[in-house]
């Protein structure tokens, strides 16, 4: 199989919706959210015909505090409960009130990704930069 256009055309397209920088005062709930569309050669990627869908996008959320180096999933997270992801829609992310101790820095990355494309090439993301109000 070859690949039509370039790599990095094949992958989905994600971006913010809303701002990327928030300050949030400590007792607010945090809502973040993206959209997702499929990039000009989406339809031509690896084993696709071409016209054909790259399949359904994927979002997943993935968190790091200020003092940890490396991502984990949110649902990971989410084990001490503060961090439970209440939103139904796999495109946003709702926190509760609460969540974070204040004067607290946090990360959160939204990565989207074809259900059936390879894997090889990087994946699109935004990542949100979430300051709590002392």
């Amino acid at each position: 199989a070859s690949i039509i256009g370039l790599t990095s055309q094949a992958e989905p397209a994600v971006s913010a919706i809303g701002a990327t920088e928030i300050t949030l005062p400590h007792s607010d709930a945090l809502h973040l959210a993206v959209s997702t569309r499929e990039a000009p050669f989406a339809l031509q990627c690896a084993d696709r015909n071409p016209g054909a869908s790259a399949g359904r996008t994927n979002v997943t959320w993935h968190y790091r505090s200020s003092n940890q180096l490396s991502w984990q999933s949110l649902d990971a997270s989410s084990a001490n409960g503060l961090l439970r992801d209440l939103a139904k829609d796999p495109n946003k992310v709702h926190l509760a009130p609460l969540a974070f101790q204040p004067g607290t820095f946090h990360l959160f990355r939204a990565v989207a990704a074809f259900d059936m494309r390879p894997t090889l090439a990087p994946r699109p993301h935004v990542v949100f930069r979430v300051a709590v109000e002392p």
